[in-house]
């Protein structure tokens, strides 16, 4: 697709996953298995964004362009992935800690980004609890 940035949304490898979670039937599985053994940083970061958004709603500037699938991740909040959030929190450490090949003027963009998704999965409740 071309996509490329620091933010979630922002790469192929992890723009090109959606279209398959869209279509999945065990979203929490899935995002559960890409938490623990994704091939790919950006998938496993991908998978981190969807219980942080499920936890605390939508950020735009943590998952860039939604394209044509705002209405898909504004529905992840209305079945929190609480169960998942110190297996999010342990695959952002993995992310942090591998995602090395960023260019030196995107080197603090990204890892403010990958500080503010911690910062929120670690002072979450749940959006609905937060209302």
């Amino acid at each position: 697709m071309g996509s490329w940035g620091v933010e979630v949304l922002e790469n192929d490898t992890a723009l090109d996953l959606i279209p398959s979670l869209v279509k999945n039937g065990s979203l929490k599985r899935t995002v559960e298995r890409l938490l623990l053994s994704a091939e790919y940083i950006d998938e496993r970061l991908l998978a981190v964004e969807i219980v942080d958004i499920s936890l605390n709603g939508i950020d735009k500037s943590i998952i860039g362009s939604m394209y044509d699938y705002e209405e898909w991740f504004e529905k992840l909040t209305l079945q929190p992935m609480t169960e998942l959030k110190e297996e999010a929190i342990c695959a952002l450490e993995h992310v942090k800690e591998n995602d090395l090949n960023w260019f030196p003027a995107y080197q603090e963009a990204r890892r403010d980004l990958l500080q503010k998704i911690e910062a929120r999965l670690k002072s979450t409740g749940h959006i609905q609890e937060k209302l």
